[in-house]
């Protein structure tokens, strides 16, 4: 079965999407969903919210099977290091995404950052995405 890894529901905060919805429409078209909701610990980007991990595991746990998992788009960041270990030792993630939202803990969407060149800006994603990925060996 081929997988859609990148769905977000009303769980996160950039989607309305209903779970019921969600598993309708990949039923309709023969394609498995695996959720990753949003969890950037430290994330503080006005309007953001993590996902309540305890609310996904509890609303969604029944409804996980072969053609729905449960994953997570975590968020990569030096200071988030030490909680995301914790997340994932703690929860039984089919999944998981690694996303950088931020460079040196500045928002990709921040004035700061985006006042420099786009090459600049490019060149410091490419440069934290390889450091996030020695940093997160589970991703």
């Amino acid at each position: 079965m081929l997988f859609d890894s990148h769905v977000h529901t009303a769980m996160s905060f950039d989607s309305r999407m209903d779970i019921n919805d969600a598993i309708d429409g990949s039923r309709e078209r023969n394609l498995g969903l695996i959720l990753t909701e949003h969890y950037d610990y430290g994330m503080t980007y006005e309007n953001y919210e993590s996902v309540d991990l305890e609310e996904y595991f509890l609303s969604y746990g029944g409804l996980r099977s072969d053609s729905l998992l449960l994953g997570i788009e975590l968020g990569l960041t030096a200071k988030s290091q030490r909680n995301n270990n914790e997340v994932c030792r703690k929860y039984d993630f089919d999944f998981i995404l690694g996303s950088v939202h931020m460079t040196n803990e500045i928002d990709l969407f921040e004035d700061l950052f985006t006042s420099i060149t786009p090459i600049t800006s490019f060149k410091k994603y490419l440069e934290i995405n390889i450091e996030m990925v020695n940093m997160f060996p589970y991703i």
